[in-house]
């Protein structure tokens, strides 16, 4: 078997600054280094400023011209092509859809992207860029681009691809209006699809029984912090968060446990958020509205990986608070959990294989109130040796599970294996 030496790496804006994906990507790319010569970056996004990246690895802007976000005459042209060009198998499917809907409207745009993305592969291929024989192609996310490479696969069969799957990109349930495009051909033909969490390959098992053994396991993790958090002050209780700001989150939820928590305890109650989106004006506005007089709000916008950990270390965090609808398994709360804060969060998505009520925090019900939260970071907040217990059970799940150095290590090793 030959050894792949290269890899294509398909994101939506890594490796460019203010990439939401930043915190997942790198910390993974030193352990695919050591089985590949070579990584090539295709985003679907470009801008201007990028992070530093090791020497081995490039970038190609390729992908991002042709799609030409965020452009509205280009996002029609995508759905004309998808209209056009899309496969018979794929458009079979695609027939589920309601006729007259945006959901058609947004599934054919994205069928048109992953046209686009596919032409441009092909070309890649064609001129010798990429080698079938000795490239590995790799979607980060389960939605378009993981499409073209299946169906790059379809007319060069020898080639390898893969995609990793995370949460709007595998449960179509909890997905934009309910779509996963072309999520029965991807996992009908690609190599292997690698979920993030236990429950996601349960989901896609149940679903696809055909595709079983194409289904796997491979966690995400965070790379070991220097120092863990401060033990909280006496009449303090400081609650941090970290997300971007967009209806899954539950945000207002969030706002309303906490301004719940002041109405249960006298003691001063800091939150401090770190993230962004659309959501944060109607949030400031809710917040001016309901805050009591001893919840301090603390919003930093986005902040990079290093200042959001320097502050968890360096501060007497609490508790790390996630009131998501849904979640595959939030990066945050591993890095919450890596530096011994106990954490508060729903059971839903792949939370329970992170976090259990009495071993790192307190997972509360899916449909739990702001009651149930408030009383749930109390309860641990309030007791000096009972947030001991919970800060070393949150580091020791952290360590078996989510230690980036473990599990990046195995996932970099099962890629070579296909190759």
């Amino acid at each position: 078997m030959v050894k792949r030496s290269k890899l294509i790496l398909l994101t939506t804006s890594f490796p460019y600054k203010g990439s939401f994906e930043s915190n997942f990507i790198q910390p993974e790319l030193p352990f695919l280094l050591k089985q590949f010569e070579q990584i090539v970056i295709l985003p679907s996004k470009a801008s201007k400023e990028q992070y530093p990246l090791d020497p081995r690895v490039s970038v190609s802007s390729n992908i991002a011209k042709a799609l030409g976000f965020p452009s509205k005459i280009k996002l029609l042209y995508h759905l004309l092509n998808g209209l056009c060009f899309t496969p018979p198998s794929t458009l079979t499917s695609s027939t589920r859809i309601p006729l007259l809907s945006v959901r058609r409207a947004i599934n054919y745009a994205n069928l048109g992207m992953a046209w686009s993305i596919f032409k441009q592969l092909r070309i890649g291929i064609q001129n010798g860029d990429f080698s079938v024989h000795e490239t590995l192609f790799y979607s980060y996310w389960c939605k378009y681009t993981a499409l073209a490479l299946v169906w790059l696969k379809a007319e060069f069969p020898e080639l390898k691809v893969i995609t990793r799957a995370h949460n709007s990109d595998l449960y179509r349930e909890d997905a934009p209006y309910k779509l996963v495009t072309g999520q029965d051909d991807i996992i009908k033909k690609i190599d292997s699809i690698f979920c993030i969490s236990q429950n996601g390959v349960d989901y896609l098992k149940k679903r696809f029984p055909k595709g079983a053994d194409r289904i796997k396991l491979a966690r995400l993790g965070t790379i070991a912090p220097s120092e863990t958090t401060q033990p909280p002050i006496e009449n303090t209780i400081l609650v941090a968060s970290c997300s971007s700001l967009r209806p899954l989150k539950r945000m207002s939820l969030m706002l309303n446990s906490l301004s719940t928590l002041a109405s249960l305890t006298p003691k001063t109650i800091h939150w401090h958020h770190f993230g962004d989106g659309p959501e944060l004006e109607n949030l400031l506005a809710e917040s001016t509205r309901n805050s009591a007089a001893n919840l301090h709000i603390h919003f930093h916008g986005n902040k990079p990986l290093k200042a959001i950990m320097h502050f968890y270390q360096t501060n007497p965090v609490s508790v790390f608070l996630n009131t998501s609808r849904t979640e595959g398994i939030p990066v945050s709360m591993m890095e919450a959990m890596s530096c011994g804060i106990p954490c508060v969060a729903p059971a839903v998505g792949g939370i329970p294989e992170i976090l259990v009520t009495g071993s790192g925090g307190t997972l509360v019900p899916t449909t739990a109130s702001s009651t149930e939260f408030a009383k749930a970071i109390l309860e641990i907040a309030s007791n000096p040796i009972h947030w001991l217990q919970q800060s070393d059970s949150a580091k020791n799940r952290w360590q078996h599970h989510y230690d980036a150095e473990k599990n990046f290590h195995q996932f970099s090793e099962d890629l070579a294996k296909l190759c």
